[in-house]
């Protein structure tokens, strides 16, 4: 399948060939630029992913390793066992995490580029659930290098785009073309 991000092709049906845009309903620039942000998040994120799940690590350099040993074991490297239990769970949950951000994608690729609302909450709710769940069991084994090094700045590239796509979905090209002049 190709990607193609440069049209907005969702519900066009029959009537566009391949290659040759078909707007449902025009967006503005700004719900496009949040739209096509939270498509490039979802591909660098579900990449980010297969890598946990191929290598076995958060991270090449094992500074998330550190911060797990210093934090959970109070040592400077993972005790033999945990490492070899982060190199198999790591699996699954790369594997679960880059299929969560396919979804992400295909939602941001289809049903938001038809400005459909319940496709929005649905993004929206699966991350501020997830981020709340996860800061707080983080917080609960005393984790808080986890919420600094991955919670936030997840939340700092999602949470603009549907913030973002929220505050514009409403939003014509002809409106916003209107309200800028």
């Amino acid at each position: 399948m190709e990607l193609d991000l440069e049209h907005d092709d969702a519900g066009c049906g029959m009537e566009a060939p391949r290659g040759e845009p078909c707007y449902a309903r025009p967006m503005s620039a700004r719900y496009h630029f949040w739209r096509r942000w939270l498509l490039v998040a979802s591909v660098l994120f579900g990449l980010q992913a297969v890598g946990w799940a191929v290598l076995g690590r958060f991270d090449p350099l094992g500074v998330y390793d550190g911060y797990a040993a210093r934090s959970l074991f109070g040592s400077e490297a993972l005790p033999p066992d945990a490492e070899r239990f982060q190199s198999f769970i790591l699996g699954p949950f790369g594997a679960t995490t880059a299929g969560y951000f396919i979804l992400v994608f295909y939602m941001a690729k289809i049903p938001l580029a038809r400005r459909e609302a319940w496709a929005l909450w649905a993004v929206t709710a699966a991350v501020l659930f997830w981020f709340a769940l996860d800061t707080a069991l983080s917080a609960f084994q005393g984790a808080w290098f986890n919420v600094v090094i991955v919670n936030l700045p997840c939340l700092a590239v999602l949470g603009p785009a549907l913030w973002g796509l929220h505050a514009a979905r409403g939003e014509s090209a002809e409106s916003a073309a209107g309200s800028s002049s």
